[in-house]
């Protein structure tokens, strides 16, 4: 049996939309791929704040407790791992402020040291960590952020030593570090 080319036309057309209709179906598909890998990526960072909340939360109780037996030292050390940003509640924001305030000058020279030694002994991730328990307890401390930076450099992180030295130099600009 021979189609005529009148019989093939509509054939033909059915193909083509066919056709189309299958691009449409893959490029939803891609489109579906796209979205389940941002939910994914959306419930690990959820999961990874989650845990951030929990070990925040887990240090000021720390604090808070050590600072009611009087181990003043000890909750000015606790209270430097904790990141005042995830702290929204009322009452807690009161806890911290008070403990901070009875605390920081305590500990923070012993944190910047700690730091220090940690750089100078070539061991920058912990400086890193150290300096940046600085900065959480007072910011305004531009050799931290220099040292930051340096140490980052050393790593071989060139993004981050750059941008911790825009930072020292932009907002600590009389800090013995700048022009150094």
């Amino acid at each position: 049996y021979t189609l005529s080319l009148h019989d093939a036309l509509p054939i033909l057309a059915y193909s083509a939309q066919i056709s189309d209709r299958n691009k449409e179906i893959e490029d939803l598909n891609n489109k579906v791929e796209e979205l389940n890998a941002k939910i994914e990526e959306l419930q690990t960072d959820a999961a990874n704040l989650s845990a951030e909340i929990t070990r925040n939360d887990n240090y000021l109780y720390s604090a808070i407790q050590h600072y009611l037996a009087g181990e003043t030292y000890a909750a000015g050390m606790a209270m430097a791992e904790v990141d005042p940003d995830f702290i929204t509640d009322d009452t807690q924001k009161q806890l911290y402020n008070t403990i901070y305030k009875n605390t920081v000058s305590i500990v923070i020279n012993d944190i910047f040291d700690k730091g220090v030694t940690a750089y100078e002994n070539y061991e920058y991730i912990d400086a890193i960590a150290q300096f940046k328990k600085v900065l959480r307890l007072d910011d305004s401390r531009g050799s931290a952020v220099y040292y930051i930076g340096r140490s980052y450099q050393l790593l071989g992180d060139k993004t981050n030593a750059q941008y911790y030295y825009e930072k020292v130099i932009n907002d600590y600009p009389n800090n013995d570090y700048v022009g150094a």
